[in-house]
């Protein structure tokens, strides 16, 4: 039987070790590239979600200079995508002639490392929009 030279017994110690720092490393990096992933789709979509709140408070408040019953219709049209249930509508007619709508909405985020770093895991979105009545 032959026997194992010591030079031969550490390259094949050492290849395991390798192997398992290797896998160590992988998995490690593997969260970080996860959670900027996951971060920066949370944060397009409120970006989206933001741009998509504007939109439809301009559209309320150019179909609320025509008939001021119509806002909200009009802006629950436009929020596509979005839960309506988390939103609040107010409009209101002020003393120099116009007419402002403005809309908050509840955002959750989904990555669960960013959740804790807002308030109940929420962020509180909102958007306004202010035209003449003629």
């Amino acid at each position: 039987m032959k026997q194992k030279q010591k030079g031969e017994q550490r390259i094949f110690i050492t290849g395991q070790a390798e192997k398992g720092q290797a896998l160590l490393e992988f998995a490690l990096s593997l969260m970080v590239l996860l959670l900027l992933t996951f971060g920066m789709i949370d944060f397009s979509r409120a970006a989206y979600t933001t741009s998509t709140l504007q939109a439809a408070a301009q559209a309320g408040a150019r179909a609320g200079i025509i008939d001021v019953n119509t806002v909200e219709q009009v802006v629950q049209q436009k929020l596509v995508g979005l839960d309506l249930q988390k939103t609040h509508i107010t409009t209101a007619v002020l003393s120099n002639g116009h007419l402002e709508v403005q809309i908050t909405y509840e955002f959750e985020f989904i990555t669960p490392l960013i959740a804790p770093l807002t308030a109940h895991g929420q962020l509180i979105l909102h958007a306004s929009a202010s035209m003449l009545i003629q």
